[in-house]
């Protein structure tokens, strides 16, 4: 289970854009919400034939999905039509640990609900064939193995060879299942005059609309000339010019039954009584008869113009989203930061018909350690969320951790009443940043513009990821070109980059500081005579004898080879003489501790003073290392034992 509250249904559904999955998502959530269920659409973009890399990469959808949490899973599994797909799809199902419903699939090896496509089509073409007489009908099919349109087509030549009729060499041609590619089937058809058709019948109607385009800018008349029928009954069907005669398959009721199925597996199976076999339930189709085969029906004219009504204020709504799409595009990707994007987002979101909750996930790079996120460009198992809408308000950005299997943290989930979520994978190129959890008023769902606003959010997250690692590159350079590598002190460079944006200020306030310089005594005679390692070591030893007694309050720098700086603010004179005794102390018991056959000594000079307006870091620093001199020349020879 997903939360700790509800049941989750989970929902494949590839694309939006047609009226089925428009049936799939309006009703299952619905539905499936009126009986206590949340509701998790997995949704994946890509079509039949596509060489976008775009589309291959919706794959890892499969391996995302949390399919042994979910109590229950409709799928529309026809729909995924990319080359590979289908395979992953019914894998990555048959892991499921719950029942399955496959929705409008014949062959899927699970629960199922279709219409039988055997006979769907036999009304319709004897409609052709004794209503109206026609004996030159043509067929035309989707693309080969299309297994709903090899059906159709097989009951098309069951058909004509029941009545004897003989089929010319250009009777059939294999089309896309869209709209594509209508020239195509206009020269097969047509360019043998003695051999055109009287009608064609379309597998489909995204076909049929568009054969009818083609013949109309070719000047041939539908029906006059040649009729066209289609399959679906799309919304385009009813207000098309002249009205489409297609074969309706009734949606709605097969995704109704679909979900009272679900729901009656789902209670058998907590109950241990789960059918190894599965229902295969077959649903009726209906033929609808209009003007395009030659029927001319009264009302049709008012019927269209209500029809074309609303079409337009579509069309308006379809604009003005693509501008706001545009202007989305343009400021999401000129963010560098997640804090940008998320101010962007929350200012565009009302763009998106209906929406009222978004949450943007991350993964997240589980090989790091801290507190810190730092993200992944790859599915991994942790997940923080990274920008949340709920209910319209803007949550900020929790940055909150969680299994990447539990899609949302719980308490997202822990809400009271049923929610139906939209989950999109967020990726481009050769990178998955993350997923986009999103929400819609009651009976709003996802259009086109939704996976455009997903595609957006992706391409911004490229940019910023490559701002973040150009930051990140440029802050190691910068540390390196300001840190000493043997020691991992600050160099000359280093320590002046920190003093100087609060020298001024320290001036000016009077603020008493200690310079303290430091030489190593006998560094040449410890590399003649134990080597270059040797002394490496002995620098080493000082700057860690400095870092130890200085408490990691102050600023310290390797400025030379063996010379370092330190610079301690709020330390006088007494203090700068105990942190020199507490140096000295910790060289000898470094010494001691690290037995070996040499001593490493340095001698240390240091100024304290009172600053004063106008006095310089090059000032104090000299002064220290005068002083430094001066208590070398003092001290005893004899720090280097052989």
């Amino acid at each position: 289970m997903i939360g700790t509250k509800r049941k989750t249904i989970g929902v494949f559904i590839n694309r939006t854009d047609t009226y089925f999955e428009e049936c799939v998502q309006s009703i299952v959530q619905q539905d499936a919400m009126n009986l206590g269920y949340n509701v998790v659409f997995f949704h994946t973009v890509g079509y039949r034939g596509s060489t976008n890399h775009y589309d291959e990469f919706e794959k890892v959808m499969f391996s995302f999905a949390p399919v042994d949490r979910l109590d229950g899973i409709i799928v529309t599994s026809d729909a995924y039509e990319m080359a590979g797909f289908r395979e992953l799809l019914m894998d990555m199902l048959r892991r499921a640990n719950c029942p399955v419903v496959c929705v409008r699939d014949q062959t899927a090896p699970f629960h199922r609900l279709y219409t039988d496509e055997k006979d769907s089509l036999r009304p319709l073409l004897r409609h052709l064939l004794d209503d109206h007489g026609y004996r030159r009908i043509h067929f035309l099919a989707g693309f080969q193995g299309h297994q709903d349109s090899e059906a159709r087509l097989n009951c098309y030549l069951e058909e004509m060879a029941k009545r004897k009729i003989p089929l010319p060499q250009n009777a059939i041609h294999y089309g896309t299942m869209w709209r594509s590619r209508a020239n195509e089937a206009y020269e097969h058809f047509f360019e043998n005059t003695t051999e055109r058709p009287e009608v064609v019948v379309c597998a489909n109607d995204y076909m049929a609309l568009a054969l009818v385009e083609e013949l109309q800018r070719h000047g041939l008349s539908v029906p006059a000339d040649v009729a066209v029928t289609g399959f679906d009954n799309i919304d385009e069907s009813r207000f098309s010019a002249p009205l489409l005669t297609t074969v309706e398959q009734d949606y709605q009721s097969m995704v109704v039954r679909s979900v009272e199925l679900l729901d009656q597996l789902i209670h058998a199976w907590e109950e241990g009584n789960a059918d190894p076999e599965p229902k295969v339930i077959e649903m009726p189709s209906k033929t609808v008869v209009r003007e395009s085969c030659g029927c001319i029906k009264k009302d049709s004219y008012a019927g269209q113009q209500s029809e074309l009504s609303r079409y337009s204020r579509q069309m308006q709504g379809i604009y003005q989203r693509e501008v706001a799409q545009m202007y989305f595009s343009i400021d999401g990707n000129a963010c560098s930061t997640l804090e940008e994007l998320h101010e962007v987002i929350m200012r565009k979101y009302r763009d998106i018909r209906h929406m009222k909750g978004f949450y943007l996930c991350l993964f997240e790079d589980t090989d790091q350690n801290g507190d810190e996120p730092v993200f992944a460009e790859k599915m991994t198992d942790n997940v923080r969320l990274v920008s949340a809408l709920r209910e319209r308000e803007d949550l900020g950005m929790p940055m909150t951790r969680f299994d990447r299997t539990q899609l949302l943290p719980d308490e997202v989930w822990e809400y009271d009443k049923p929610q139906t979520f939209y989950v999109r994978l967020l990726h481009q190129r050769e990178s998955v940043y993350g997923y986009a959890m999103t929400q819609y008023d009651e009976g709003g769902m996802p259009t086109l513009f939704y996976h455009h606003w997903n595609v957006i959010v992706s391409s911004a997250l490229l940019n910023v990821f490559a701002q973040m690692k150009l930051q990140k590159l440029y802050e190691e350079r910068r540390i390196s070109s300001i840190t000493d590598m043997l020691t991992g002190l600050n160099n000359r460079r280093g320590i002046e980059e920190q003093l100087a944006p609060v020298w001024d200020d320290l001036c000016a306030r009077g603020e008493t500081v200690s310079f303290f310089a430091f030489d190593l005594d006998n560094l040449k005679p410890i590399n003649d005579t134990y080597g270059h390692e040797a002394g490496d070591y002995a620098l080493m030893l000082v700057s860690q004898a400095i870092k130890e007694s200085s408490s990691q309050t102050g600023t310290a720098a390797r400025t030379g080879g063996d010379e370092f700086l330190l610079f301690m603010q709020g330390c006088d004179e007494w203090e700068a003489e105990r942190f020199v005794h507490s140096f000295k102390e910790t060289l000898r018991r470094m010494n001691q501790e690290n037995d070996k056959p040499y001593n490493v000594g340095a001698s240390v000079g240091s100024y304290s003073v009172e600053l004063k307006p106008g006095m310089t870091i090059a000032d104090c620093t000299r002064e220290s290392d005068e002083r430094m001199y001066l208590a070398k020349r003092k001290r005893e020879r004899g720090m280097f034992t052989p």
